[in-house]
């Protein structure tokens, strides 16, 4: 090979690796003009709704984006098929009578603790609290001698 054949080589590699560099740089900057178009896009359908940044912004944006038939018709789906088992979540369900009376044994004692006063000593009481409470000891001490 000559050393002008050499050259054009050289001259033409130059040239090809030139074109495939823009080539790169053009695919970037319209991929970055791409993204940019998506962004404002973006803002603008949340701004125009509630305001750029809020709550009510973001909501409404994915709510717009949503298709609220196919989720209705998905739960519709699960209700149905839920219906179709049998089960009530409104309603007890117990396995035998001894399951159920103890059920409702634990109901009334949580009833009736919670009907009655709790016994706490008077030194663990608010300072307010310790003279009601003391008033009505006094009085239910003179009731006491008084019969």
């Amino acid at each position: 090979m000559s050393a002008e054949d050499k050259a054009e080589l050289r001259r033409r590699q130059q040239q090809a690796a030139e074109k495939r560099s823009t080539a790169w740089d053009d695919k970037v900057a319209e991929l970055r003009r791409r993204r940019a178009a998506k962004t404002n896009a973006e803002k603008a359908a949340t701004s125009s709704v509630g305001g750029q940044g809020t709550a009510a912004g973001s909501v409404a944006a994915i709510d717009d984006k949503l298709d609220h038939s196919a989720l209705e018709r998905e739960a519709a789906a699960k209700a149905k098929a839920l219906a179709a088992t049998g089960f009530d979540p409104y309603t007890a369900s117990f396995n035998s009578a001894s399951q159920a009376r103890a059920a409702i044994q634990l109901g009334d004692q949580a009833e009736a603790s919670m009907s009655q006063p709790a016994d706490v000593p008077a030194s663990q009481l608010p300072a307010g609290q310790q003279q009601q409470d003391g008033q009505t000891q006094q009085q239910q001490q003179q009731q006491q001698q008084q019969q």
